[in-house]
């Protein structure tokens, strides 16, 4: 396998080497999505087979088992600030939590008393508010939409839900600048990058589109966040830094690019 990871700020090499080589741990999954660490294992996705599934790296190989099946065309899932599982669901068109035994509970699922489409990814501040991505391509077939918009959302710790914006035809992967001034979402329909600059009542300042950053070849761009660090290690700046290439493939469990193609394995990528 040979794939690149594209470097647009250098603080990604604080976290990897330049001559970093990345690991396939797992394969065979449909469209792998969704990666979060809880409790020494590995969560994520294998959406059209609606189930999450548990990766444990042990002294005798890589266990794999089924956390949660069927998990409603789970995608994006997170950690909340007491540890909970949050995760956004495509089939349930909502964000919900999810208990250790898998049962999932809903935290939000209308807006204006309207459906969402299908939430699809999620980053969470500080303060705990969730910010989510609902664009439309994850609608459940025969369902239709109700809301007029694909829009980025917010919902505080009471649940109240304000629209961040709601001038991306496509949102979808979603993180923070490390001082949570800038929102970062990702437009696959247009395949660029966006920066929002927020206020603190959660809106967009000054131009409501944001600035633009277009990838080589990112369509996705879950930006991977170790748990203990809080550090983004892949974050922009506004302007390219640097560009350079990594042996192997970019095997998140995102649309990470493998000759241009989806992921449909889990990787790793070494220190």
């Amino acid at each position: 396998m040979q794939g690149y990871i594209e470097v647009v700020s250098a603080r990604i090499l604080d976290l990897i080497s330049g001559n970093a080589e990345i690991d396939r741990i797992a394969a065979g999954f449909a469209f792998s999505e969704g990666p979060v660490w809880k409790d020494g294992y590995l969560l994520f996705n294998d959406i059209p087979n609606s189930r999450t599934v548990r990766l444990r790296e042990l002294p005798e190989g890589t266990e794999i088992t089924t956390f949660r099946a069927p998990s409603d065309k789970a995608n994006g899932m997170t950690l909340d600030h007491d540890g909970r599982l949050i995760v956004c669901e495509g089939d349930s068109r909502s964000v919900t939590v999810v208990s250790d035994d898998g049962q999932a509970t809903t935290l939000f699922d209308r807006y204006q008393g309207k459906r969402f489409n299908s939430p699809n990814d999620l980053a969470i501040k500080s303060n705990g508010e969730i910010y989510f991505t609902d664009p439309i391509y994850g609608l459940p077939p025969g369902e239709e939409k109700e809301l007029e918009i694909n829009g980025v959302f917010a919902a505080d710790r009471h649940g109240t839900i304000t629209l961040v914006t709601d001038e991306l035809e496509g949102p979808n992967g979603i993180a923070f600048s490390p001082d949570e001034r800038t929102l970062y979402v990702v437009d696959s329909a247009e395949r660029n990058v966006v920066a929002l600059d927020l206020d603190d009542d959660r809106k967009v300042r000054g131009q409501q589109g944001g600035d633009r950053y277009q990838p080589a070849r990112h369509r996705d761009s879950r930006w991977d966040e170790s748990r203990s660090t809080r550090r983004l290690v892949l974050s922009w700046t506004r302007r390219r830094l640097d560009r350079r290439s990594v042996r192997g493939a970019v095997g998140s469990c995102r649309h990470s690019g493998v000759a241009g193609q989806p992921a449909r394995g889990v990787g790793k990528i070494g220190a």
